[in-house]
């Protein structure tokens, strides 16, 4: 395996799992729906194959990056940029399938995404703040032996 698919395979496997851990918990406590192992564990499997195929076939980390490189921005600004492209179609296309995917597409559907999707934002975009680098750097560290 290419060290590059390797380390977005990882990232994406990795963060996508936080991501829908933690924006499962979020919606639950949020609609009052119970938090038990059991619900939290099938909101996670159900969000995560949607996630892992939004990693897959959106470049939004590259999207991100780009922006942040014509803007002409400093490294520290640069990340937070890419980090808030990335969070914004990674957390609108998550949120927006898995919705209607559990709920079929009603107004009442709509207007349940919409009430949880600013709060969704900021919670995916805090997890890519703290978790993006330190996964990254950890990919990029058991991956060291592949050739790119």
């Amino acid at each position: 395996m290419k060290k590059g698919r390797a380390i977005g395979l990882f990232m994406n496997i990795t963060f996508g799992l936080l991501f829908c851990l933690i924006m499962s918990i979020v919606v639950m406590y949020r609609v009052g729906a119970p938090i038990t192992p059991e619900t939290v564990f099938m909101s996670l499997v159900s969000s995560f194959f949607v996630s892992y195929t939004i990693g897959d076939l959106v470049p939004s980390t590259v999207w991100g990056n780009q922006l942040a490189a014509k803007m002409g921005l400093g490294k520290t600004a640069s990340y937070f940029v890419s980090l808030i492209v990335h969070d914004f179609f990674m957390c609108t296309l998550c949120s927006f399938i898995v919705t209607f995917s559990m709920n079929g597409f009603t107004m009442n559907t709509i207007t349940a995404w919409w009430y949880n999707y600013p709060i969704l934002l900021l919670f995916a975009y805090i997890l890519m703040v703290v978790m993006f680098k330190p996964l990254l750097s950890f990919a990029m560290y058991i991956s060291r032996n592949l050739e790119d």
